[in-house]
C-alpha cells in the first residue's frame, strides 16, 4: 500500500513557530544593529535594513559570549556581506562567531 502525503509548508510558518517573539515561545527572531530583538523572522518592515535572524539557542550562545554587543556584531557582519535587503536568490550564510 502506498501512502501519498502532500506537504504544504510555508517558511514564514516555520520561522515563526510559537508565540509572538521567539524568546517567549520559540521560533526565530530578527535582531537590529544594537543587538535588540525587533520581532519575528520574516516580518521585516518597509525601509528596514537586511534582517539577521537567529534561533533562540544561537541568540543565547552569543549573549553569553558578549551580550548585546556580540549579537550586534553578527548583525553588522550580515549587513556588510549581504547589504541589499531586497535581493532574490540563494541565501548568503554569514558566520555568527563573536570576535572580542
Amino acid at each position: 500500500m502506498r501512502i501519498l502525503e502532500v506537504i504544504n509548508e510555508d517558511l514564514r510558518d516555520w520561522f515563526g513557530k510559537g508565540k509572538k517573539g521567539g524568546a517567549g515561545g520559540g521560533g526565530w527572531d530578527r535582531y537590529n544593529t544594537k543587538g535588540e530583538r525587533i520581532g519575528k523572522c520574516g516580518d521585516k518592515k518597509p525601509g528596514e535594513g537586511k534582517p539577521k535572524c537567529l534561533s533562540k539557542s544561537r541568540a543565547q550562545k552569543l549573549r553569553a559570549k558578549g551580550g548585546k554587543k556580540a549579537i550586534a556584531q553578527a548583525v553588522n557582519r550580515k549587513r556588510r556581506k549581504d547589504s541589499n535587503p531586497n535581493r532574490k536568490g540563494k541565501a548568503k550564510n554569514v558566520s555568527n562567531k563573536y570576535k572580542k
